[in-house]
């Protein structure tokens, strides 16, 4: 009656306890063991993959998406700086005519000029602030 097997390989020797008929059990359940781990393995291998396929996607969509939103801000940049030239250009051309002996000695068109020099300048204001914002960023 064998108690034990020993099982002779080119690594080494593997001993295991009880008889041939236990021995053949046990090298099934070993087998099945790292055919499952191979299973698993691959399956990790796989997802590892499709990971990171999604993410260099995403990584791809991320970084379109960024140059898309910096392209509108150097746009929107553009556009404010030509709303504040004209805008500079308009507030000049009201501070001339408020010059003039004929504006200035009509009060009410020295009034209108001087209400509509005060909104420019509050645009001119908005459009600094938000092209200060956009410079910044």
């Amino acid at each position: 009656m064998a108690e034990r097997v020993l099982e002779l390989h080119p690594e080494g020797i593997d001993q295991y306890l009880g008889n041939y008929d236990d021995y053949i059990e046990k090298k099934r359940e070993l087998e099945e063991i790292a055919k499952d781990a191979a299973e698993l393995a691959s399956k990790n291998v796989n997802k590892d993959a499709a990971v990171a396929e999604k993410s260099a996607v995403s990584s791809f969509e991320a970084d379109k998406q960024a140059k898309r939103e910096e392209r509108n801000r150097k746009r929107r940049i553009a556009e404010l700086e030509e709303g504040i030239a004209s805008l500079e250009e308009s507030i000049a051309f009201i501070e001339n005519e408020m010059t003039k002996p004929e504006i200035y000695q009509d009060y009410l068109a020295l009034q209108g000029h001087e209400e509509d020099l005060k909104n420019k300048k509050t645009q001119l204001t908005d459009l600094f602030n938000e092209w200060e914002i956009l410079a910044d960023e």
